[in-house]
């Protein structure tokens, strides 16, 4: 049956190349960029002066060679003057260190000791190696390299979410002194350059006769340097892109998901054979928000042709496919003159015409909070639905800024109807914002009441403006092609209707032959010869992970390992239960599940582990995946709590950082009284609060989850009961609030400006929140302080584990890859490649201590991370930690909530506890049927661990 198929799709693929054009075949292009390239990625215009190496200073001290390199803990200086008073930039020549971390590079920058400014370098990159493919044949998104050249950049504002470049008022013949100092990762700098910028001048038509020759093509994902080593080539299967196979992934797009952010660019290199005037068109798709515009900055060799296109618009190209799209300016296809030779094109992510609207809504959404703020103050806090206030004497403008407010919202979305040329349907929030004000204005008398719809709810005015701000900063534009034209036709948008068809049927028949089998979807080799290994990682982390294993792993060991995808942790049961269950898999969170049925191997028995595991982990994240004696899974990543703070907000309050618990609730009455709050995770808006929520103040108070032999709970002892008074009376006393939906967003709008935040938090303040940095720090979690005055800070950290099944028959081969899996240079490989192709929010968290210290992570939150990974402490697992879970949430809302009795409640809860407790310990064994314990459950894992490495504990 096999053979009939393959032979109609051989006569079919035949049959087919009759019909369809060979249009899209691929002309390869081997030289990514050139040094034209890099000396036009900027050209700064109107110098005033330009200093180099001899003329700058290294910590005060003179350079003496061509280049210096610039530590985090250090500055560069350097003095000039300029010949007129003007306003003026400041641009450096710069590369990247051999070190190079796949972020942004920040500069604090000073003018005479002034106010310190965050500069952003913007870096280029480039595409290591194309064409490489993986065992199927597709495309494979190629390693990123900081491009080496010295590279002329100009220093942008990082706060302003329009990135523009920072620009000093400077006197003539006055000498200065510019001093910059990098904070996340050193560079290396040759050259200083203080300029003006020319203002281009505007389009004109007059003159312009289209050229007389064959288009020239730039395929979009041949660029030559990209700001950004994430901004990515994509595959989309659509047979009017180029390069496009029916049965292979080919990459033939700019991944407009990856070019989005306001700032970053893409150079390409081409080349024409006929001068005079072109028009610049793209084969496009720009729908991620309907009627919505892009904008970009278009610069053709390191100049902007005319003031138009420093925004040139791109219009909602519709949902129906690629479009071709002529760049246009005052309304016309705009046309600019090329000589015969090699040139550049540039494009930058710009806001646009969007810039008003966005500062108008920021505007709009301050206004908001600070009247939902003077509300607060009026209520003190609390909300009384039954209650009606007479506002004429409590706030009488209130009225008539409720009002101003609805007006300016319509007029935002009137505004962005004209620029967009249609409804802005993707901004109807502004609409619900509108419609939200003026209902409230319908009962002045209730105003007060509605709060949550004004500014603190998740459906208030407030949130609803925050939802537009965040699309205005995504200007999604995917390109497949980039044409140079002048009178000829453009190659055809799409397809035709047969030709889809044709696709279609091929993919249809091609889809029962094996070679149609996703590698990492299937359920393990057919012969068996070969290690199966799953990954609890979605099928692109996997593949950058199959990658690494097919250079370094497969090819040192002559072994063909093919990673399969768990998916969900679901698929691991069911597969166990019907024995198809792999050899091992990477990075789960479900160790424990299978250790204590027996399922897996355990890991002390390599003789090697323990001591191997010590030297660059830590011994404390193997207690999550211990059950008994054995240690049955190995902890590959780990979260960090941190406290979180904003420095503006605790400055303006005269608050200082707390150490210790104490210090929390002395802080609590100047936060309250200033309509603000502290976060801590049980906060979280779930019911159930986790025992890594509850049990660090359980810890920190000297107590334990179990009793010594596991048989019964001891969260009744007086340390504990000390704990959950402290866990309660933080909400009952000192006013935290109950359930926060964000702190990320409270934290962000300065509703709450500290708590105790994770990995998680930090990327999104480095990633999503901009206008933030240099506004916010963090320092080590409060801790409760011991008689002998030790502050401890007790906190969970471990998240995945990877782990070998017991009934492998390649327990020796597991044993291997988990040790290459675990070493420094995979997890620090696995890691820098994630984020150079995907971003710096792909950041793989490493358990592993030696990695992590290479990571790209700002030197202060990685100092402090390390710092409070040594006071790590885990909950034994147990097999019934479920019912403590859940009794102990249940104190906290029984005490918090419902006001109840904590003694009262905590009794019941030790009596449930218990009684689960011996349930699940007879099922397990450790309990015989007369109820007798036959074996203490070992909750004393963590020193055995010690002992094994002779170490104290």
């Amino acid at each position: 049956m096999r053979k009939k198929i393959s032979y109609f799709l051989i006569c079919t693929v035949i049959i087919g190349s009759f019909f369809c054009t060979g249009a899209n075949a691929e002309t390869e292009n081997d030289a990514y960029y050139s040094e034209n390239a890099v000396e036009q990625w900027y050209v700064p215009q109107d110098v005033s002066a330009e200093l180099n190496a001899e003329q700058l200073r290294l910590n005060d001290e003179p350079v003496s060679d061509s280049y210096v390199r610039v530590e985090c803990d250090s500055w560069l200086s350097f003095t000039f003057t300029v010949p007129e008073t003007a306003g003026y930039y400041i641009a450096v020549s710069a590369r990247l260190t051999d070190d190079a971390m796949a972020m942004d590079t920040l500069l604090n920058v000073q003018l005479d000791g002034g106010e310190t400014e965050i500069a952003q370098l913007q870096l280029p990159w480039s595409d290591i190696e194309r064409g490489k493919t993986d065992r199927k044949g597709n495309d494979v998104f190629p390693e990123q390299q900081a491009v080496s050249e010295f590279t002329l950049m100009p220093l942008l504002l990082y706060t302003d979410i329009a990135k523009s470049y920072i620009e000093f008022p400077l006197e003539a013949g006055k000498s200065y002194t510019i001093r910059l100092s990098p904070t996340v990762q050193p560079i290396e700098i040759n050259k200083a350059v203080i300029y003006r910028d020319k203002q281009a001048e505007d389009y004109s038509p007059e003159g312009k006769e289209p050229v007389s020759a064959e288009p020239v093509i730039i395929e979009a994902e041949k660029y030559a340097v990209k700001s950004d080593s994430y901004i990515r080539s994509a595959s989309v299967r659509d047979p009017s892109l180029t390069p496009y196979d029916t049965y292979t992934k080919r990459l033939n797009v700019v991944d407009g998901g990856s070019w989005k952010t306001v700032g970053q660019k893409i150079l390409w290199e081409f080349e024409i054979e006929e001068p005079g005037y072109y028009k610049i068109a793209l084969h496009c798709k720009q729908n991620t928000e309907t009627n919505k515009s892009v904008f970009r900055r278009i610069e053709i060799d390191g100049s902007l042709p005319f003031s138009e296109w420093d925004n040139a618009q791109i219009k909602y190209t519709s949902s129906n496919g690629y479009k071709n799209v002529t760049l246009q300016a005052g309304g016309e296809d705009a046309f600019i003159y090329l000589d015969e030779g090699k040139h550049t094109l540039a494009m930058t992510v710009t806001m646009g015409s969007y810039a008003g609207i966005y500062n108008d809504i920021n505007g709009l959404m301050t206004d908001i909070n600070e009247l939902g703020m003077a509300l607060l103050r009026i209520t003190s806090g609390s909300v009384d639905k039954n209650r009606t206030w007479d506002m004429e004497s409590y706030m009488p403008d209130a009225d008539d800024k409720i009002k101003e407010f609805s007006d300016r919202a319509k007029k935002i979305y009137s505004d962005l109807a004209e620029i967009d040329g249609r409804e802005s349907v993707w901004a109807s929030d502004l609409e619900t914002v509108s419609e939200k004000l003026d209902k409230m204005l319908e009962e002045p008398e209730l105003i007060p009441n509605k709060i949550e719809d004004l500014s603190s709810g998740d459906n208030s005015a407030a949130k609803f403006l925050g939802n537009i701000l965040s699309k205005l900063s995504s200007n999604d534009l995917t390109v497949d092609r980039i044409y140079l034209y002048g009178d000829s036709d453009l190659p055809r948008e799409k397809a035709s209707f047969f030709e889809s068809l044709w696709e279609s049927l091929k993919r249809f028949v091609w889809s029962f032959l094996p070679d149609a089998v996703e590698d990492y979807n299937v359920t393990g080799d057919d012969d068996g010869e070969e290690l199966e290994v799953w990954v609890g990682q979605s099928a692109i982390i996997t593949d950058i992970l199959q990658q690494i294993v097919d250079e370094n792993y497969n090819t040192e060991n002559n072994t063909d390992i093919k990673l399969v995808v768990l998916g969900n942790e679901q698929k691991l049961v069911l597969a166990n239960a019907a024995g198809v269950n792999p050899d091992m898999v990477l990075s789960s969170g479900s160790a424990f599940t299978f250790a204590c049925r027996g399922a897996l191997k355990n890991l002390l028995d390599y003789d090697d582990f323990i001591n191997l595991y010590n030297e660059e982990y830590q011994l404390e994240s193997l207690v999550s995946t211990s059950y008994g004696d054995g240690v049955y899974g190995a902890v590959d990543s780990r979260n960090f709590n941190l406290l979180f703070y904003r420095k503006d907000i605790l400055s303006s309050l005269g608050l200082e950082v707390p150490d210790t618990w104490d210090d929390v609730r002395a802080m609590m009455p100047t936060l309250l009284r200033n309509q603000m709050n502290f976060y801590i995770p049980i906060s979280t808006t779930s019911a159930m609060k986790s025992l890594s929520t509850t049990a660090p103040y359980i810890f920190q108070n000297g107590g334990e989850i179990y009793d010594t032999n596991g048989a019964t709970t001891a969260i009744n002892s007086p340390e504990a009961i000390d704990a959950i008074t402290e866990m309660t009376e933080f909400y009952r006393i000192y006013g935290m609030e109950v359930a926060v939906s964000s702190f990320y967003n409270s934290f962000r709008y300065g509703e709450i400006p500290i708590g105790i935040g994770d990995f998680n938090m930090y990327l999104q303040l480095t990633m999503a929140a901009p206008e933030l940095a240099g506004r916010w720090g963090v320092a080590l979690t409060p801790g409760t302080k011991t008689e002998s005055g030790e502050v401890l800070r007790y906190q969970p950290a471990s998240a995945t584990a990877s782990f070998i099944f017991a009934n492998t028959d390649k327990p020796d081969e597991a044993w291997d890859f988990l040790k290459w899996w675990l070493s420094d240079e995979t997890q620090l490989e696995f890691s820098t490649r994630r984020s150079t192709i995907y971003g710096p929010e792909y950041q793989w968290n490493t358990a592993n201590i030696k990695a992590f210290e290479q990571l790209p992570f700002d030197a202060t939150v990685r100092d402090l991370a390390l710092e409070q990974w040594k006071q790590q402490r885990e909950v034994i697992p147990h097999p019934a930690s479920y019912i403590v879970e859940r009794e102990l949430s249940g104190v906290w809302s029984d005490t918090v909530i419902d006001n109840k009795s904590m003694i009262e409640s905590l009794d019941n809860a030790v009596i449930a506890i218990d009684r689960e407790l011996k349930r699940k310990l007879q099922e397990y064994g450790y309990i015989n049927s007369k109820g007798e314990l036959i074996k203490d459950y070992n909750v004393r894992i963590i020193e055995m661990l010690y002992d094994l490495v002779g170490k104290e504990n």
